[in-house]
């Protein structure tokens, strides 16, 4: 029991985190970036290793959108 709730457990969050989506495997996919109103903001899925696509940096309501959709298909499974 102990092992799954470590394999379950929430990674260490970036100290930029705007949003954290739990995808369909367990993982997550984190949106970073200096706040609301920048347009650098970023995400990344700590299960299959995607990233934003071109461009990489967008507003938040943009990256947003885009990281919760992944985070909805993505069935890779967390690894430690």
């Amino acid at each position: 029991m102990s092992t799954l709730r470590t394999a379950l457990a929430e990674p260490e969050r970036p100290k930029d985190l705007q949003i954290r989506f739990v995808t369909l495997g367990g993982s997550y996919v984190d949106v970073t970036g200096p706040g609301h109103s920048s347009d650098k903001h970023s995400w990344t899925c700590r299960g299959c290793k995607e990233t934003s696509d071109c461009p990489n940096q967008d507003y938040l309501f943009r990256i947003r959108r885009d990281a919760n959709a992944h985070a909805g298909l993505c069935r890779a499974i967390p690894l430690r």
